[in-house]
């Protein structure tokens, strides 16, 4: 789940409102480490009385995503790091302006899309996955040059 709390319960609400299409789906829930407790993800989705079939963990996202087909998240630094493990990708766009996606850098990866919405995500979850055909020594330049730039840009505010 993102950092921001709000964008997870945001992301949360998508999955209820696809979940009556999605019942073959298990969602994997893995709050921000640094700023999101499980608690407080569990709280909302039992407050809300949400139907979707989910399991909350702490795990680390490479040892998630090694037994999972799809990523769904707002943009970060793992959404690239999972596309280059061949791993789908689903973005949820922003709700309160522009959608922030630094994967149209690397237009040579496949299996990413944005959902504005559940019928969005209901569509994109059940598109086959397409290997991206990168080798491992490409992954790390690749998750490298977009940390050092994604930081590159907050320093100097472009």
């Amino acid at each position: 789940m993102p950092a921001n709390l709000s964008e997870a319960k945001y992301i949360l609400n998508i999955i209820e409102n696809s979940s009556k299409s999605l019942v073959k789906y298990n969602f994997i829930i893995k709050p921000h480490p640094n700023y999101i407790s499980k608690n407080s993800i569990e709280k909302y989705i039992i407050k809300n009385n949400f139907s979707f079939s989910y399991a909350l963990t702490s795990e680390s996202l490479y040892s998630i995503i090694e037994n999972n087909i799809t990523v769904i998240s707002t943009s970060s630094s793992f959404c690239l790091e999972a596309l280059l493990m061949d791993v789908k990708v689903v973005l949820i766009s922003s709700r309160s302006g522009i959608t922030q996606n630094a994967l149209t850098y690397f237009p040579e990866l496949k299996n990413w899309y944005v959902a504005y919405d559940d019928k969005d995500l209901e569509k994109y979850l059940d598109k086959p996955i397409n290997s991206n055909n990168i080798e491992f020594e490409d992954y790390i330049d690749f998750s490298n040059f977009y940390k050092v730039e994604k930081l590159y840009k907050e320093e100097f505010k472009l």
